[in-house]
């Protein structure tokens, strides 16, 4: 599948111009910049497509609370990303609450979701600062050095010299369509939430 990269520098323009105008908060500052990338109604009123909508598959997902509808989500953006020719092999990345609901085990059974799940991702299953998760064939782009090693001084303390080396390396997306974004949620999963006992 050809990717033309005119498509992305504009909605990425978009977003960016529309971002740096903005004089106000830092938590209004964020709501801005999360509805130029993910599309939707900005503080101000105004409406945008957004910039991931716009380049790669979305799955509406469902609440994982449920054993099953991990497997299910995944299983249709599999189905969303093979559909447009992207066959795997998989690597799923996930927010921590649903990574971590994957330890269950599945009702009657000693077979967890996670050992379920990495069948079908075989390319890893990941916990990710993000919200939701994202499903992502190899295909998708190219890891490439940002910066090159470099070495410096920072000082001593008498006897000890201390360096540092840095080094930056950044994902490439050459085929955003390699990607299907999952807007799962875990209401029964997230830090801080109480389940009430039933009663016996």
């Amino acid at each position: 599948m050809a990717y033309s990269l005119l498509p992305s520098v504009v909605l990425m323009e978009v977003a960016v111009n529309g971002a740096s105008s903005i004089i106000d908060t830092q938590p209004n500052l964020l709501k801005y910049l999360q509805v130029y990338l993910k599309g939707g109604v900005n503080p101000g009123g105004y409406a945008y497509k957004g910039f991931f909508p716009e380049m790669n598959a979305q799955l509406d997902g469902g609440d994982w609370a449920a054993v099953e509808r991990a497997l299910s989500d995944v299983l249709a953006a599999v189905t969303q990303l093979d559909e447009a020719g992207y066959r795997g092999p998989y690597a799923l990345a996930l927010a921590p609450p649903l990574y971590n609901g994957l330890f269950r085990l599945y009702p009657g059974t000693d077979v967890s979701q996670i050992q379920h799940l990495r069948h079908l991702c075989t390319r890893g299953i990941y916990k990710a600062p993000i919200e939701g998760g994202v499903l992502v064939d190899p295909r998708v782009g190219a890891l490439v050095l940002g910066q090159d090693l470099r070495a410096g001084y920072i000082g001593q303390d008498g006897v000890h010299y201390q360096l540092y080396l840095t080094e930056s390396i950044v994902l490439r997306i050459d085929e955003p369509r390699a990607i299907c974004t999952i807007s799962a949620t875990s209401s029964s999963l997230r830090i801080g939430a109480t389940s009430t006992p039933t009663p016996s």
